[in-house]
């Protein structure tokens, strides 16, 4: 039972939206009819919220419902043992049987958790970047780096000692802008103050360079694609790597998830996974046109039940949990990877051949065929052109050369 005049209630903050339109749900602590909302790092859009609060959430929904009751009880608890209670008092005793996320580590940690339902890759670049930060805080002899620690010298010091470790400018901009996000995270949750924010033109700027561009020549995915395979795993990997290559370069995720449902006469339309779970009215289907080659793909490796529902590789299944679909797309993209690289090594292909290559040549290739910007934006399932710019290699040498000896052509006239 609750102490008289303290109330309690997990509620959705309406007064932020973020960019992907979800907002953050907060603890509220209600006394003498003032109220004070603390952060729970959880985001939700406002249907997930309704869906949330609903008779019978189900799933993901489920599961957070319950752990929402799990932090209230909690509250109730701590305010229960206070001898008199202050919101003062409450906080610093409910951050001891809650995690602080004013503590760097653990808001990094939220992050991952969240991101890791979109997109594997993309939790794993935070946790890479959370390794390093927390490795030079160590290195200063700061145990627990709080968000305070993090000034304008920090970040110049950490940008220093990363390139006096070899590292690259693009990999401090990578991670330094990883770090970014969970700043401003925090200061959309009110868990630090806007003051102390230290990437600002005046303060210090995240470092930039040019994207080293990974697409392969066309004579390399000629070398590819008349390469014999030695095994049945070699022979996987690179059917797995083609069909992502002429299909639109579609990702890894997709490709588990695709289901028979997805599969038209002459083409594959699927919701990429990546914005599937975004509020976004505007999302749209990728439409990929099905090439006799990646028809051959799904025949030669897909599963022979072809009911609506059913996965077309075999690779997830109707009863996974999140956590083993996560793994399951983890260790199919690491399959694939190693083989690839094997291969591409044998074939004297400079570029470390992933999955991720297969997207960028898709774009290349496009963009050297003459495709318009906006088609391969489209193909690629992009909300806007600029990202798609950052796939593109650019033109190869030869088609330099050509365009280059125009230029005294009137010698051979």
């Amino acid at each position: 039972m609750l102490k008289k005049n303290v109330t309690t209630a997990i509620v959705l903050d309406s007064r932020v939206q973020k960019k992907d339109s979800t907002y953050a749900i907060k603890l509220r602590v209600t006394f003498k009819r003032k109220s004070k909302l603390y952060p729970l790092n959880v985001f939700l859009t406002k249907d997930q919220w309704r869906k949330l609060e609903g008779p019978k959430p189900r799933g993901e929904l489920k599961d957070l419902k319950i752990f929402l009751n799990e932090i209230e009880l909690k509250a109730i608890q701590v305010i229960n043992d206070l001898n008199y209670f202050s919101f003062e008092s409450f906080k610093l005793k409910f951050n001891e049987n809650h995690e602080d996320v004013s503590n760097v580590a653990n808001a990094f940690n939220h992050h991952i958790d969240n991101v890791a339902e979109r997109s594997i890759n993309t939790a794993e670049s935070y946790r890479c970047a959370k390794v390093s930060i927390l490795k030079y805080a160590e290195s200063k002899k700061i145990e627990i780096l709080g968000f305070s620690d993090i000034t304008p010298d920090w970040l110049k010091g950490y940008e220093k000692w990363m390139l006096d470790q070899g590292k690259s400018i693009s990999t401090v901009g990578i991670y330094l802008r990883s770090l970014r996000t969970i700043f401003n995270n925090a200061i959309a949750e009110g868990v630090v103050k806007r003051e102390i924010y230290p990437f600002e033109k005046r303060k210090y700027v995240i470092p930039n360079s040019k994207n080293t561009k990974i697409a392969l020549d066309h004579s390399d995915i000629e070398k590819l694609w008349k390469y014999k395979p030695i095994n049945a795993d070699e022979a996987k990997a690179l059917d797995l790597w083609f069909f992502s290559y002429l299909c639109s370069g579609i990702n890894v995720k997709d490709i588990v998830e695709l289901q028979y449902k997805n599969i038209g006469k002459e083409t594959i339309s699927f919701i990429r996974a990546k914005t599937r779970n975004s509020s976004r009215s505007s999302i749209k289907p990728v439409i990929v046109p099905l090439l006799p080659e990646a028809r051959e793909i799904i025949e030669r490796m897909g599963v022979k039940n072809d009911a609506p529902e059913t996965f077309v590789f075999g690779l997830a299944s109707d009863d996974d949990s999140t956590k083993l679909r996560r793994d399951k797309i983890k260790q199919v993209n690491k399959t694939i990877n190693l083989h690839t690289k094997r291969i591409a090594e044998k074939l004297g292909i400079a570029v470390k051949l992933t999955t991720y290559v297969a997207r960028h040549s898709y774009a290349t290739r496009m963009l050297r065929q003459g495709a318009p910007m906006e088609l391969i934006s489209e193909s690629l399932g992009h909300s806007n052109i600029k990202t798609t710019e950052s796939y593109l290699n650019g033109f190869e040498n030869s088609t330099k050369m050509k365009y280059q000896s125009s230029l005294l052509d009137f010698r051979n006239s």
